[in-house]
């Protein structure tokens, strides 16, 4: 068993995103894990696109400067996750 180092969080709250919605370059306003609980999501960091794969995906948004990424929900099911605000 493993257990990583606890992490101080601010607030969580759920997103929804309809299949084809795309937003275009952006950074991410906080730290924040999002892990999806369903559907499938892709994004774009510099010229690497990475797919959010159905559930149980999770990532580390940090992209706070920079170009930051673009988000494209992708399939016929609204992409549905977890986001959980990191404390500043």
């Amino acid at each position: 068993m493993e257990e990583s180092e606890a992490v101080k969080t601010a607030s969580s709250y759920v997103v929804r995103a309809a299949p084809g919605f795309f937003s275009n370059w952006h950074n991410a306003d906080k730290r924040r894990y999002v892990i999806t609980i369903s559907g499938r999501a892709e994004i774009e960091v510099g010229r690497r696109p990475e797919n959010f794969r159905r559930t149980r995906t999770n990532r580390q948004a940090e992209d706070l400067t920079g170009k930051g990424h673009t988000f494209r929900v992708v399939g016929t099911e609204d992409w549905v996750a977890l986001f959980v605000d990191f404390a500043q």
